[in-house]
């Protein structure tokens, strides 16, 4: 079940023992296009949904975008995934 409280939005996909629940690949594109899709995006739809969200929404605070995705004090360590994923930082 999942916990909501206001309009849906990112928090509403945290269950109840506040675990992060993965989006389901519902076969239409997430941007709203209307593609049909076996992931969550058409080809490029992507970069177009994320663009999209932004002109709604705006960035949105970095701190809770992190905590969101379980990353921060007390919770998954970024540095140590984005290192673990190929990331480096730029000297």
């Amino acid at each position: 079940m999942l916990a909501t409280c206001g309009p849906l939005g990112p928090r509403d996909l945290i269950n109840e023992g506040g675990a992060m629940l993965n989006a389901p690949k519902a076969g239409t594109c997430y941007c709203g296009c209307g593609e049909t899709t076996k992931g969550h995006f058409a080809q490029g739809h992507d970069a177009r949904a994320s663009s999209m969200l932004e002109t709604l929404v705006g960035h949105g605070d970095t701190a809770e975008r992190l905590l969101l995705h379980g990353y921060g004090p007390g919770g998954k360590n970024l540095t140590k995934a984005a290192k673990a994923a190929g990331w480096e930082p730029k000297s």
